[in-house]
């Protein structure tokens, strides 16, 4: 049987590198942003998976090759610190196989590596062992070894996995029920079938495995029963996979969104269940988590009931200091957070989407150093089946202080009589100590009520779109009032809307000051008003400025 496996391993070899260069893109570029990481889906149920070694990233998706065909792909790339992925290396896990599941786990190894697990059928041949649940090792160029049998059987999945000490441990929904089993070249090849005997029968869905600094496993799915529909949390033995005790309850998880791809298990010293609920009685859907004990879910985020909302688009991860990061689609675009313990707390932050207009379907983030890859199957072209994996790693979104004002500073003259500038007297804050490099930007306001930045580079609620004048680089010291100069342009001046209060023409503005402080990126707002004298423009100490009269 053996022998048999390796010959055929060496014809799949061969095979498989004209179809590779057919099926993959150009290597992933070094470009910031979203970037497409794999071929056109004929599917928008593919889920891509995150494995992590260091600040290498591994991401694997299905994706059909023809009528009948199924390849397992990868895209093993660098990401972070550099907020971007670069050098991808392209690899396929299994090529033309008969059927592949479109969820796959990719599961720690003792030694350091990638395991993959995937429920997968390799041909018609009834004598082919290569059937059931198919394990895979990743290779440090980025190539597979041969795929091999883990659990042998038809019908069963495997959509999450985890390492318990030393044992990979993996889940799956498969003709309804829900399995756990236990790598069988392990001593404790244990395998328990169907959670939800436990509920009385009834279907269960996209089960979720984790484990806790204490050792500890669990594991959530989805159940569709007449006595029990919703989220279920429960224990199970971290050698074996059985359960232990009873299955929790989530309260308020009924929505059918949760029976998708989208809910998220995460642990660390603690754990967390991030779905989407619609509490009875509630206009709103609401992004919330969750964890046994609590009396209720801690809110994330609020949608209007009809948006395209989170609970199926939906992922979260740990970082390495113990804060939750959470990732959502909001029906327009991808939206970020890291937030305390509970994933709350955190500003808000907006990824954008790959290409406008679109759609999204599935979504799966992992924590690399200080900041979260995401990974996404998007539709990028409307009314078209152009699905793909796109990859995005972001930075923590900049905190937010919230300055003092509103403050009117008036128009000088430059240095010399050539230009404009003004001076911005601003209170630097402690956490600067002994000092911050700033960056500042003064532009035009629609006059909306003062709100914060959720990001550096995120838009706000009453931002204008006029650019009065920028200042870069300027060192500034921590906890002391200051005062800085910046440069106006009088061509963009000219454009901002002026009305008249008293002798002076004013404009509505915002001040942003982006800190570099060593606790991260700190970000500032101030609204006011810019003031031109009205005199010193008719007398011509302000020349050129006739425009804003």
């Amino acid at each position: 049987m053996k022998l048999a496996l390796v010959a055929a391993t060496v014809s799949l070899a061969v095979a498989a590198s004209a179809a590779l260069a057919a099926a993959l893109p150009a290597a992933a570029s070094a470009d910031t942003g979203w970037t497409k990481i794999s071929g056109n889906l004929s599917s928008n149920i593919v889920v891509p998976s995150i494995g992590i070694l260091g600040t290498t990233a591994v991401v694997t998706w299905e994706q059909d090759t023809g009528p009948t065909t199924e390849d397992l792909v990868s895209d093993t790339f660098q990401t972070s610190p550099a907020h971007a992925v670069a050098n991808g290396v392209p690899s396929l896990v299994a090529h033309g196989w008969s059927s592949l599941q479109t969820t796959q786990a990719l599961v720690p190894t003792p030694s350091g590596g990638l395991q993959i697990a995937f429920a997968g059928i390799h041909s018609t041949d009834s004598a082919d062992p290569l059937i059931g649940v198919i394990g895979s090792t990743h290779n440090a160029d980025g190539t597979w070894t041969a795929p091999a049998t883990i659990a042998q059987g038809d019908g069963i999945g495997v959509s999450t996995g985890v390492l318990s000490g030393s044992i990979p441990i993996f889940a799956g929904n498969g003709s309804g029920s829900i399995s756990v089993f236990v790598n069988p070249t392990s001593a404790a090849s244990v395998r328990a079938v169907d959670l939800q005997a436990q509920l009385g029968g009834g279907d269960g869905y996209t089960p979720k495995l984790a484990r806790d600094a204490s050792g500890r496993l669990w594991i959530a799915w989805y159940a569709s029963g007449v006595a029990h529909t919703g989220l279920y949390v429960q224990q199970l033995d971290a050698a074996t996979g059985l359960p232990i005790g009873a299955p929790a309850v989530v309260p308020d998880s009924d929505n059918i969104d949760n029976n998708s791809f989208g809910t998220a298990l995460t642990c660390a010293a603690s754990c967390r269940i991030v779905y989407g609920d619609a509490p009875a009685g509630s206009t709103t859907n609401r992004l919330v988590s969750w964890w046994i004990g609590q009396s209720a879910p801690t809110t994330i985020a609020s949608f209007a009931q009809g948006t395209d909302t989170a609970g199926r688009v939906v992922s979260a991860a740990y970082r390495g200091d113990g804060k939750l990061w959470i990732a959502w689609w909001n029906g327009k675009s991808y939206s970020y957070v890291l937030g305390d313990a509970t994933g709350a707390g955190g500003p808000v932050a907006d990824a954008g989407v790959p290409a406008p207009p679109g759609g999204a379907y599935a979504l799966n983030v992992a924590p690399v150093g200080d900041n979260l890859l995401m990974a996404v199957d998007y539709n990028y072209t409307a009314g078209k089946n152009d699905a793909a994996i796109f990859v995005d790693d972001v930075a923590p979104p900049a905190l937010v202080t919230a300055a003092p004002g509103p403050r009117q500073v008036a128009l000088q003259a430059a240095p010399g009589g050539k230009g404009f500038r003004i001076q911005v007297q601003y209170r630097v804050p402690a956490y600067c100590k002994p000092s911050c490099v700033a960056h500042a930007e003064i532009r035009t306001r629609t006059g909306a009520r003062r709100l914060y930045a959720v990001d550096a580079t995120a838009p706000l609620p009453g931002d204008g779109k006029v650019v009065l004048g920028t200042r870069s680089s300027v060192r500034l010291p921590g906890g002391r009032k200051v005062r800085f100069a910046i440069t106006i342009s009088k061509a963009e001046l000219l454009k901002a809307p002026f009305s008249t209060a008293g002798g002076n023409r004013v404009a509505n503005t915002r001040l942003r000051v982006w800190l570099t402080a060593k606790t991260g990126p700190r970000l500032t707002v101030r609204d006011g008003r810019i003031a031109v004298s009205i005199a010193r423009i008719r007398s011509g100490a302000l020349p050129g400025l006739a425009g804003v009269l």
